[in-house]
């Protein structure tokens, strides 16, 4: 017990062990919701990858017209495997940056999605200002309007959950 000083009062309740500083070494875990995201990235990584190694190994295969067919972004003068392959870069880029913690990838997930989102709110004003369909089927638009509130709820909770900030390196040698 250590000596009594006066005019400081100790606190009523004992600090936990894992918020207890050793050093100049705190713990910082990532939440749980990052952690889903992190593995959301790599998926995708993984799976823009098997895309592109179908497209690249048989690309006259029955399984490569599917993956042409439904996952092609539909740009005629850039190869679809050519796309598979930088978006898999990327979306495992964007999972090390979370996995490393570093600051700024929170900064451009949280432009992505926003843009992303307004982006897709933009084009449905604009296609229901025009009368031409946003989407070819209502399937189509329920992942539409999935996606845009997904991408949303992540940029809000990017935003303003409380201590998202405090999780992240602030510099490069911390």
């Amino acid at each position: 017990m250590p000596p009594k000083i006066k005019g400081i009062v100790p606190t009523p309740i004992k600090m936990p062990e894992e918020l207890k500083v050793r050093g100049d070494y705190v713990e910082r875990r990532l939440p749980p919701m990052v952690v889903v995201f992190v593995v959301l990235c790599f998926w995708r990584a993984f799976f823009f990858m098997l895309g592109a190694a179908i497209l690249g190994i048989a690309p006259q295969s029955k399984m490569a017209l599917l993956v042409n067919t439904y996952f092609n972004p539909r740009l005629p003068y850039i190869s679809a495997e050519f796309i598979f392959i930088v978006a898999a870069i990327l979306y495992a880029a964007i999972g090390l940056g979370w996995l490393r913690r570093d600051w700024w990838i929170r900064w451009i997930t949280m432009f992505m999605t926003g843009a992303t989102a307004a982006r897709t709110i933009g084009l449905f004003l604009a296609a229901k200002a025009s009368g031409v369909p946003s989407a070819r089927s209502d399937s189509q638009h329920a992942e539409l309007v999935g996606s845009t509130l997904l991408n949303l709820i992540i940029c809000a909770y990017l935003a303003f959950y409380p201590g998202i900030g405090q999780v992240f390196k602030e510099t490069p040698y911390d």
